[in-house]
């Protein structure tokens, strides 16, 4: 098969045989490196499944997004195309772990909110969370106002996690999650949680930097060779032995601005002062480059920086936690 046979097909029926048999194929190649307890509701990933994802690639990507004429549009050669349709599979799969780990949230929402200084209430069949002193009439909430609270509550830092971890990431310790919600009813009275579970869209769209890699590196191996596996697991080694050498400070600091949180918000949360935040964070960003990412090439980067922040936010969480 070739990009000029795929061409013909997609300008002749858009999706026929060829190419829906490339999508299954890179629909199972990369659904099978993700744990099925996250990205599949539990189930094991069989043919069935992956045909499912492959149809919901169609639809809400290919088709549903136009971005099967942007792969065409792009791709110069067969392998790039497919390339950039595992990119499409990856995107599908992110918006299914960003809604595993939306419903968990409005979980933990759903027993803070039975606590004081907050309330519950609820409408027919759907929840409402206010505050306590809360009196005025329950409604939806515009779009303005989604954005207003997802502005306001940006700066809280989320905890990232690796895509092939086997559970949902907790993405906010209880004391964030409840600085969340006290800021969204501050800035509305009420809100639902449908609405609520809006914020935490837009909120998470760039959430887990390992779905926005480039697309280069997207394409998986059939199999990893032995090579490639010692490499990881020197790279992973190397990773922990940096993460161990951080104080909790600069792991927030280094959290922190990989999400684009402003100096004087992560000083606010440290109870420290701005300029104390620039100083620590030019010296843990001058120790990460000499002390870690100078160990590897530069495709190594981008999963090395994804592999620590994955290990400290589950320090962090574990740390605030106790």
């Amino acid at each position: 098969m070739t990009l000029v046979e795929l061409r013909v097909e997609y300008q002749s029926v858009r999706i026929g045989p060829r190419i829906w048999a490339l999508v299954l194929e890179m629909t199972g190649v990369v659904a099978r490196r993700y744990p099925p307890c996250v990205y599949n509701d539990g189930e094991p990933w069989s043919d069935e499944s992956v045909q499912d994802l492959a149809q919901q690639v169609v639809a809400d990507r290919l088709l549903g997004e136009a971005q099967l004429e942007y792969v065409f549009d792009q791709a110069a050669s067969l392998e790039a195309w497919r390339r950039l349709l595992a990119l499409q599979v990856r995107r599908t799969l992110a918006h299914r772990r960003r809604k595993t780990v939306v419903d968990r949230l409005l979980t933990r929402v759903r027993r803070l909110a039975q606590e004081p200084p907050f309330r519950l209430h609820s409408a027919g069949r759907q929840v409402w969370f206010s505050g306590g002193d809360f009196s005025g009439p329950l409604a939806d909430l515009s779009d303005s106002a989604i954005s207003r609270i997802a502005g306001a509550v940006r700066d809280i830092p989320q905890l990232a996690a690796s895509s092939s971890s086997s559970r949902a990431s907790m993405i906010y310790t209880t004391v964030d999650l409840r600085l969340l919600l006290e800021r969204a009813v501050s800035e509305v009275g009420a809100l639902s949680e449908r609405d609520l579970a809006r914020v935490l869209e837009i909120l998470l769209t760039s959430w887990l930097p390992t779905f926005l890699q480039d697309p280069e590196g997207d394409y998986p191996s059939e199999e990893s060779t032995p090579e490639a596996a010692a490499e990881d697991a020197q790279m992973r080694a190397a990773v922990e032995r940096f993460a161990r050498g951080l104080s909790e400070p600069e792991r927030w600091i280094l959290l922190s601005k990989s999400q684009g949180i402003a100096d004087r918000d992560i000083g606010a949360r440290l109870g420290r002062s701005r300029p104390w935040v620039a100083k620590r964070k030019r010296d843990v960003l001058e120790r990460l480059a000499t002390e870690l990412m100078s160990q590897f090439d530069a495709d190594c980067h981008v999963p090395a920086m994804e592999n620590l922040l994955a290990r400290i936010s589950h320090s962090l969480g574990k740390s605030a936690e106790r």
